[in-house]
């Protein structure tokens, strides 16, 4: 069974940008190409994000002493945003934020893209390791963006959905 699923795998994941590496399972010796994404707190997983096709969750024990050691010194830095609107009226709508953040202090910045805003942005500092949520009223498109440091991690918005 074991075989069979890194079989799947090794035919749909290729790195998908950024640090990629070749996972190497130990008993098959089953080689696949991807990139990290995430892991359990007990490194007991690993989430990996392939070129083409859904991310996946592989056991860390069943990988090789490198590709183990790999994950126990990983640390996540980004932040993972979902937005979806959850009530609406006239020219008016409720967005809930949802956010995880990694290893590093970052923030939220939620808003409309209306030319002639009602209010400012909601501006979130978020902590390392915090997850939370949060609800803000949009007056047109809304737009929520994770920073780390100044760099755009995240990004959810009406047009576009990066998901978790």
């Amino acid at each position: 069974m074991r075989a069979t699923s890194l079989v799947f795998l090794a035919a749909s994941m290729l790195a998908s940008g950024g640090e990629s590496r070749v996972w190497t399972e130990e008993t098959s010796r089953r080689m696949i190409e991807g990139k990290i994404d995430g892991k359990k707190a007990d490194n007991s997983s690993v989430r990996i994000i392939p070129k083409a096709g859904p991310p996946a969750w592989l056991e860390t024990a069943k990988l090789v002493k490198a590709d183990q050691d790999y994950v126990k010194g990983w640390v996540d830095l980004g932040v993972r945003l979902e937005a979806r609107v959850i009530a609406s009226g006239k020219g008016w709508k409720d967005v809930e934020v949802k956010y995880w953040a990694g290893a590093s202090p970052s923030r939220i910045h939620a808003h409309d893209t209306w030319p002639d805003r009602r209010r400012g942005p909601i501006r979130r500092q978020v902590k390392p390791e915090e997850s939370g949520s949060f609800t803000y009223r949009a007056y047109n498109e809304y737009r929520v963006i994770a920073y780390v440091g100044d760099k755009e991690v995240a990004r959810e918005t009406d047009k576009r959905k990066t998901g978790l």
